[in-house]
């Protein structure tokens, strides 16, 4: 344990089986230049609870583990992760997304300028096949080129930082933030607080590479979307976002293609006819959220959200730097 009283920051970490899925992420995150003033907070089944982990547990400021109760949905779960954390930071994780070493320290210093929110510059990690690379166009291009870093509307999802006590403050809401933070910053920034897209914080992600696996993941995820985006909205307005449908693919295709050109250029033909595949998926289920809500999409995203390698086409799920 550091002589510091406290962490510097809580590293939010979750598992619905074995604590074996999250071993490449803690090799990542106990390389930090800062491990010793970061606390691991862990949630997990009971069956596991007491399972061995692969580091000296020293390594850190502090781990903790809690019960990951089986019926719970990743945001619920992630709610409770930041009740149980003790530092005035925290940062969420996924078991397919590795940061690099200087990553919490980044963050840390970051919100210490009194940011609100803090995220990371987002690397593809398999950019072998289209899919890949059209899915983490949709879900992470807008924090992946040279010219990200610096104030931004919003964050990573599942993988940026935060002050703690203002996502308590939010309350019963905080759960249905967790299901995706994006509307919520955008309330926040539009209200003059501060969110910083850090160029020294990196972190590779793994994307679903065969089309089978992506059109459900985009649905769903658009659907979670629509539904948190609509909360509040009157059945007109969300009529109205409906029947805006053609006008929501355009809109999206053509910024998602300006992204593109930044950080991928070059791409095959295929990835110009998987892309708008993939967007329409998504934008079909922005658009059912706005009408019907999440439903099941929820539980759904949860169930795609681990062990990445399913989904990788035998890309396996651990970035070359871990190894050197």
């Amino acid at each position: 344990m550091s002589e510091s009283t406290s962490p510097e920051l809580s590293v939010l970490c979750v598992t619905p089986d074995r604590l074996e899925t999250l071993f490449p992420l803690f090799r990542a995150l106990a390389a930090q230049t800062i491990a010793n003033q970061i606390e691991i907070v862990v949630l997990a089944p009971a069956a596991v609870m007491h399972d061995p982990l692969p580091f000296a547990e020293t390594i850190f400021f502090r781990v903790t583990r809690h019960l990951a109760a089986a019926h719970l949905t990743n945001p619920q779960l992630r709610a409770a992760a930041v009740r149980l954390a003790t530092s005035q930071y925290i940062v969420f994780t996924e078991d397919h997304c590795f940061p690099e070493q200087q990553w919490a320290a980044a963050l840390v210093a970051a919100l210490d300028t009194g940011a609100l929110g803090a995220g990371p510059v987002m690397i593809s990690a398999n950019t072998d096949s289209s899919v890949s690379q059209a899915n983490f166009l949709l879900e992470y291009g807008e924090w992946s080129h040279a010219g990200a870093a610096g104030t931004v509307r919003h964050l990573p999802g599942h993988n940026s930082a935060y002050h703690r006590d203002r996502l308590v403050a939010l309350g019963d809401r905080l759960e249905a933030v967790l299901e995706l933070e994006s509307p919520w910053l955008w309330e926040e920034s539009a209200s003059g607080a501060k969110l910083l897209c850090v160029a020294g914080a990196r972190s590779h992600h793994f994307n679903f590479s065969t089309l089978r696996s992506s059109l459900p993941l985009r649905f769903h995820g658009g659907r979670v979307f629509g539904a948190n985006r609509a909360r509040s909205w009157s059945m007109v307005k969300r009529v109205m976002w409906a029947c805006a449908l053609p006008l929501i693919v355009a809109v999206r295709w053509r910024r998602s293609l300006a992204q593109a050109t930044k950080f991928m250029p070059g791409q095959p033909l295929v990835f110009h006819l998987v892309l708008p595949t993939l967007l329409t998926a998504d934008s079909i289920g922005e658009v059912a959220g706005y009408l019907t809500g999440s439903g099941q999409a929820i539980a759904r995203v949860s169930g795609l959200e681990f062990h990445r390698g399913r989904f990788t086409n035998g890309v396996p799920v651990r970035p070359p730097f871990l190894d050197s």
